[in-house]
This record gives C-alpha cells, structure tokens and sequence, in this order.
C-alpha cells in the first residue's frame, strides 16, 4: 500500500459518554454482565472465555483472592511477584501463576488474607457469600476488625446494599460471583458519594437494559452501553468513545483498550486495497486516545511527501462546528509507522504518540491534549484515515 490516506478515508463523530457502563443484575442478563466484566478484565474465564460452563462453576478462594487484588488494583504487582515464602500448599494449585498471587498474600497479611489453619490457603477450596461480601466490602473502603467483623459480613453488607446472594449456602457460583461484584460496582465508596464503579474508572452501574438505550445527549444521562452496528457504529452513524486511559502511550495494547468499541475503516475513497484497520477511541478529563491496528504487508515510507508514506491521519474539531476552516480547537496530525509525526494544523506538543510495527501491519497509539472541556455526552468531530 503506497498511501493509506489515499485508500481508507473514514469521517466519525464522538458521542463522549461517562465510562464503560456495567448494569445492575436482572434476571436474564447475567451472561451479558459476565461478558461485560470479561471486557473489564475482572474475570476472564477457564481458557475458554466467561461461557454457561464457566459460570455454571463453583467460585474457588484463589478466584476471591484475584478479584480481591484487582479491585485494589495490586493485580499486576502481585502477578510478578516472587518470594520463596508462600502458602503450605500453594503447589496444590495447578495455576502456576496463581502461586505468585499466593506468595504476594502471605507477604502482605495486613491484606487480609492470613490463610487457615497449619499455614495452608486452601486456594481450590470453596468460595462462600460470606467471603466474597467480605472481599467487596474491602474494595469499598470497609476494614475488617474496624468497620465489621469476618462473622458480621453478611449483615454488614446488607446495611450497605449488599443482599443478592446473602442467602446462598455454601459455595457460590460463578454466576453468583458475577451477580455480586456488579452489585458491588453500583454502591457508593466508603465515606464518598462515588461509586466503586466510578472509582475504578468504569462509571456507575445503574442500567439494567443498557444495549437499547441511547445516550440524551444531556450530560447527565446513565452510562449505558451504547448499541453499535457490525461497523461500530451508533444508530446515527457515530463512534462512541467511552471513559478511560492506557497506561502508556507506548504502541503496547492494554487491557483498558477493551473498553472501547473497535470501529472498521469503512469507506475507500479512491482504487482498491487489501489493507484493513481498525480504530478505537477513549476519553478522559484531559484527553482523547486513539489506537489504530492496520493491517499491511506492504509498508514504505520511500515518498519525500509526509501524507504519501504509510500512516495514520487524525482529526479532532472539539467543538463539531464542521465550518470548513481550522479554528483553534481544531487539530490534524500524522503520524506513520516509524511514528514520525506531522500536523496539518495544530501544536504536535498536544500529542503523545507511538508506532509499532507488528505481524501483518502496524500499531498507531495517541493522545490528544484537549483544550475544550470535556463532558458526558459531548459531540467531538473526527475524522481517521
């Protein structure tokens, strides 16, 4: 391909909708929480995604004992880390990784996780309501030996909104687990008016039929996920981008990149190609993200015109006036596969950027320093090529 800007022309607009929607339970939906969560990276599955036979499951204490971690978001750490001193019987535990977690447990015990008699974690053990209330009782701000007591849980919790598998004897399933964090996720931290939800980045939880509803416009509207088409989509022909940040704008894509919608590279504006993309935007207060995956096996950068080389173009009219001139809030930049960056308009010190080149094409990942205020529902234009 000589010239992506030449083949693969795409005019988007951004519906900017307050983070990456998690609904409250309802009967019936609980295979569309699962894979919402899925999507959040808060459970992932057996090796075969969160399916009817993972979550027909029992919830095991190594499983609890994750999800404790992820919600503090001491997962990462925790995952390398490596000691000699671990549980009695962190070997019983097939998942070799699962007894870096378990070495990462018993050397913060203040976490909460001290194990059971003889030095033994139990981790294949079974998961009650009692442990996982426990465990998201914490992830709200809530100490144990403080604010309540192991043998307190179940009360506690229903003083705090908590109830839904408050009568489920025994172990729990996977299904149940699902039900419990996104209860969870919708209750308000402790001692603040945010939910877990909103401080984890995810937004709150208050949609129980979120793929049918569409954002008001309004800024204030619940942060549903928005229904999209085979191409991304919304029903007016928008991409919407939803709260969130990568880590690094390094070319690496993140699981926070699985919040986002991805969008196809639709419309050839000239000749024919094999060449392929995909978008993905977020948003947060300071900025709009953007990863671009190409697909090409045919990468140059041979032309001495910057717009000829193998690239990614990206437009950003914050304000949507559409009035065929830059204004000032307008910005156009450039950027190719060897992440040599150009603009049309606009300060290149307002974007970070890298390029990656991988198997098949490449990897564009950037960020846009706004100057407009950011809000729920706002309209941004854009437009990718």
């Amino acid at each position: 391909m000589r010239n992506l800007k030449k083949l693969i022309a795409i005019v988007l607009a951004i519906c900017v909708l307050a983070t990456f929607a998690i609904p409250s339970f309802a009967v019936g939906v609980t295979n569309t929480d699962a894979q919402y969560l899925e999507k959040l990276n808060i459970i992932k599955g057996d090796g075969k995604g969160v399916n009817a036979d993972y979550l027909a499951k029992g919830t095991t204490r190594i499983q609890a004992a994750v999800i404790s971690l992820k919600l503090r978001g001491l997962e990462t750490e925790a995952l390398n880390f490596s000691s000699q001193e671990n549980f009695v019987d962190a070997n019983s535990l097939a998942w070799k990784a699962g007894r870096n977690f378990l070495a990462y447990l018993k050397a913060n015990p203040q976490l909460g996780w001290v194990g059971i008699s003889g030095g033994n974690f139990d981790p294949n053990g079974p998961a009650t309501a009692q442990l996982i209330y426990k465990v998201l009782l914490e992830a709200l701000g809530y100490e144990t030996g403080k604010d309540f007591t192991y043998a307190n849980t179940i009360k506690f919790a229903a003083e705090k909104g908590l109830t839904k598998i408050s009568t489920i004897k025994g172990q729990i399933s996977n299904a149940d687990l699902v039900t419990a964090i996104k209860e969870a996720l919708d209750k308000p931290v402790a001692g603040e008016t945010k939910t877990l939800a909103q401080k984890l980045g995810y937004g709150s939880a208050t949609t129980e039929d979120q793929e049918t509803q569409e954002p008001t416009g309004n800024g204030n509207q619940g942060n549903q996920r928005v229904k999209v088409d085979a191409n991304g989509f919304d029903v007016n022909g928008r991409v919407v981008a939803y709260y969130g940040a990568p880590d690094n704008i390094d070319g690496v894509i993140e699981d926070e990149w699985k919040l986002a919608e991805p969008v196809k590279f639709t419309k050839v504006s000239s000749g024919s190609t094999d060449t392929t993309a995909t978008l993905k935007v977020l948003w947060d207060d300071n900025a709009v993200y953007f990863l671009a995956e190409v697909k090409d096996a045919n990468l140059s950068d041979a032309s001495g015109n910057v717009y000829e080389k193998d690239s990614v173009e990206f437009f950003l009219d914050q304000d949507n006036k559409r009035n065929g001139i830059y204004e000032g809030d307008d910005s156009q930049f450039r950027i190719n596969f060897k992440n040599e960056r150009s603009a049309d308009h606009g300060d290149l010190t307002n974007l970070y950027s890298a390029a990656k080149v991988v198997a098949g094409g490449y990897v564009i990942e950037g960020r846009v320093a706004l100057t407009e205020t950011p809000a729920n529902g706002k309209v941004m234009g854009v437009k990718v090529r």
